[in-house]
């Protein structure tokens, strides 16, 4: 498999977009190393950094890329957790003022989309990154819960039916948040009534998880009606 290691520039760090051999790897590390105490506000882009580097190193090179940055001077504890978090967040996900607290919460999702909400929610309602956290295991036990009950007791379903939450999810999916700007308000009002006719669909079916969902989607409405000034 062809791998490739994305690190996006510090000043005067060079981004990589090629597969390396271990020796480039390895003077990469020594770079990020050498940028710790030069940050200037840029920590936790460098914890996403190295962490990726990192990451990288140990699927292509295992024990032997953990030996080496420990010789370098990384601590090894340090690096498996900002690898665990770097691992699932792309860098089209970063936001400035993130923390990454945050995005240790927002890496327990699933998908990019489930982290946009989540990001569009955090803004609107200040959460902290405790707080958010908070939210998102909130959400994420309801839903082990609901989808235990419905293999429990399943609820018989028309083909109609069927075919109405395709077009649910179809709807709910493509809704992604855009740049809350007002150079993009026509797209994101004809986004907020295609959302918010998609949230009302699944809140009237009534079972609990549909409602859960339901809920974050008119957040999320309402937070973009909050955007374009509606």
């Amino acid at each position: 498999m062809n791998k490739q290691l994305s690190v996006p520039s510090l000043p005067t760090l060079p981004a990589v977009e090629r597969e390396l051999q271990f020796d480039e790897w390895a003077a990469t590390m020594r770079d990020l190393f050498a940028f710790e105490n030069k940050l200037e506000g840029a920590r936790v882009k460098y914890q996403l950094i190295v962490g990726r580097a990192f990451a990288y190193g140990q699927e292509r090179w295992k024990r032997g890329a953990e030996h080496e940055a420990t010789r370098i001077g990384f601590a090894l504890g340090t690096l498996y957790n900002w690898s665990s978090v770097a691992r699932r967040i792309s860098p089209s996900i970063e936001r400035d003022y993130l923390t990454f607290e945050d995005y240790r919460a927002l890496a327990k999702l699933e998908n990019d989309a489930e982290r946009e909400k989540y990001i569009l929610l955090k803004q609107v309602h200040s959460w902290s990154g405790k707080r958010l956290d908070a939210e998102i295991s909130k959400s994420r036990q309801l839903n082990a819960t609901s989808e235990r009950a419905a293999a429990t007791h399943p609820t018989p379903q028309s083909a109609d039916r069927n075919e109405s939450d395709a077009d649910d999810v179809l709807e709910l999916e493509s809704a992604q948040p855009a740049s809350p700007t007002r150079a993009n308000a026509s797209k994101l009002f004809s986004l907020l009534k295609e959302w918010e006719h998609a949230a009302a669909r699944l809140q009237a079916r009534g079972d609990e998880m549909s409602r859960a969902q339901a809920d974050v989607y008119f957040d999320c409405v309402d937070a973009l009606r909050d955007s374009i000034g509606e």
